[in-house]
């Protein structure tokens, strides 16, 4: 059975969080992204993993419905236009704007693979059956791994100013984190999203990060990047990684560890439940 795992975008196109973890997944099991603008038939004897495919032409969609060939990676929460549940009560997408395809799909995948206990809940709470299966983490590749430990340890102390994400983006929280570190009299320095390993490096060396959003992410990897870099985290328990049990366990070498060993577990799930 061929794996074939597709995306709208992929890290050439758009260098977001979700393409990361596309590449990341398609390196650890030696196959590409393919994009969805490239297929034109669903094809026998191929197992599908959808990411994010809103994209994909919707009679395909239908197809893989009916023949039930297919898995899901969810990044998020495409039932609903807006993706965002926190923008309604209880984190409830009204019923009547739910995308019915996309609801079809999630009830008829063979597996739908949620990134945290609080994705799965959102998804069990808004009454949208499926086989989910937990991986209760993120995917990161080695090699990210041990540079984030490398950063973490050989980064000198920068200075007592706290990290704020410089995000354009409202829902990220920027405004209201530099807002928390006014009102307590704290210094700053945004740090700008750059190529992923300058990232590391100009997020590294400041004592914390202060990270309050107010949209419900599946998981959220910088917080979890911050951790493992040795900073502490000012933050809300409102999305997927700071529910997780782990979280708060791990910390540096320790969190590198326990990422290392469950980005390698979380493969293997992949890899045996999508045949």
């Amino acid at each position: 059975m061929e794996l074939v795992y597709l995306a709208d975008f992929t890290i050439n196109d758009y260098y977001g969080g979700a393409e990361m973890v596309d590449k990341n997944i398609c390196d650890r099991l030696g196959i590409t992204v393919t994009k969805t603008n490239s297929i034109s038939k669903i094809e026998p004897n191929t197992h599908y993993v959808l990411s994010n495919c809103p994209g994909l032409n919707r009679d395909l969609k239908i197809e893989l419905v009916a023949k039930k060939n297919y898995s899901i990676f969810e990044h998020d929460y495409k039932i609903h236009p807006s993706r965002q549940p926190n923008r309604y009560p209880s984190n409830i997408f009204p019923e009547n704007e739910l995308i019915p395809i996309e609801v079809l799909l999630l009830k008829n995948a063979k597996n739908v693979f949620v990134q945290s206990q609080d994705h799965l809940e959102c998804y069990l709470n808004n009454r949208i059956p499926a086989n989910y299966f937990n991986l209760s983490s993120s995917i990161w590749s080695e090699e990210e791994l041990l540079k984030l430990d490398d950063i973490g340890r050989l980064t000198p102390y920068k200075d007592h100013r706290f990290a704020i994400l410089n995000s354009n983006i409202p829902e990220k929280g920027t405004k209201i984190a530099i807002d928390w570190c006014n009102q307590n009299t704290i210094d700053y320095t945004l740090i700008n999203r750059s190529e992923q390993f300058k990232f590391y490096q100009d997020l590294a060396g400041q004592p914390a990060l202060v990270y309050l959003p107010f949209v419900k992410e599946s998981f959220c990897r910088v917080v979890v990047e911050a951790r493992a870099m040795h900073m502490n985290v000012i933050t809300t328990r409102t999305y997927g990684a700071v529910k997780e049990p782990w979280y708060k366990e791990y910390m540096g070498a320790s969190l590198i560890k326990f990422l290392l060993e469950q980005s390698k577990k979380n493969t293997e799930i992949l890899k045996s439940k999508c045949q």
